[in-house]
């Protein structure tokens, strides 16, 4: 005859102890999810005692179970995952410190280092300017002294242009002194370059009037019905050239000297 599982024994404690007809189990389950109906072994409910002061003085012997509740020994093992992690999180925070460490050293190493190129490349660039600035303030005074030179070489050529043009006046009034007579035209002429001077010497642009000069004497030998000589010639085809040419048209002295030329060859044309 098979006896019934005391169930006092098997959930909590059975004051009978021995005494106790049915059967006292003695494995306890450590199942979780177990169905305790059709279980062969002890599901003791947990100890009071226990619970309440997390100890017991029957300690071992206490017929009840001290096996930690379900939920609180799923928190110390997700407590104990998390310390895990928190380890090995640590040891990398303390790995990456090191490595930071080092990366520092090194960078502050090769950073001297490419601050001692960019000090050398500093020096070197303030040296440059300095020597360039230098050379710029040297070649201000030679400017200078240049210009100063150009001026002096213009006064000179102006005072030389004068000379040669109160000279060419004197001579032309010694001419007109002598009472040499020339042709028509060429008193026309004269008078023409007589004009332009003068208008030049007033202010007058010297480029309008040297081309006006030109414009006036291309018919003048027809005009006055008169064959003009190859000296006239010349002397109006050089003036003509003059007018038409772009270089030094628009220097006074040069347009001066030009008018000048051309009476001096004109009057050298008598009846």
């Amino acid at each position: 005859m098979i006896r019934e599982v005391c169930l006092f024994d098997k959930f909590s404690f059975c004051k009978n102890v021995v005494r106790c007809s049915r059967v006292h189990l003695k494995e306890v389950c450590l199942r979780r999810e177990c169905d305790y109906r059709k279980c062969n072994k002890r599901h003791p409910r947990l100890c009071r005692f226990f619970r309440e002061n997390g100890f017991c003085k029957f300690g071992t012997s206490c017929r009840y179970s001290h096996r930690v509740p379900r939920e609180i020994e799923e928190n110390n093992k997700k407590i104990e995952s998390l310390e895990e992690v928190t380890k090995k999180l640590s040891k990398q925070v303390a790995d990456q410190d090191d490595e930071i460490k080092a990366l520092k050293l090194e960078l502050c190493q090769i950073g001297n280092v490419e601050l001692k190129g960019l000090k050398k490349q500093i020096d070197d660039l303030i040296k440059s300017n300095y020597e360039k600035e230098r050379a710029i303030e040297k070649l201000e005074v030679d400017f200078n002294e240049f210009v100063k030179d150009c001026g002096r070489e213009k006064q000179d050529k102006n005072n030389e242009n004068e000379e040669y043009v109160e000279l060419q006046e004197k001579e032309t009034n010694t001419d007109k002194k002598k009472e040499i007579k020339h042709p028509v035209y060429v008193q026309n002429a004269l008078e023409l370059a007589e004009n332009a001077y003068d208008d030049i010497q007033l202010g007058m642009e010297a480029k309008l009037i040297v081309k006006d000069l030109s414009k006036n004497l291309s018919d003048e030998p027809f005009v006055f019905g008169q064959t003009h000589s190859k000296v006239y010639q010349k002397a109006v085809s050089e003036i003509q050239n003059f007018a038409k040419s772009t270089e030094k048209i628009f220097d006074k002295d040069y347009c001066i000297c030009e008018i000048v030329m051309f009476k001096q060859q004109l009057q050298t044309i008598t009846l």
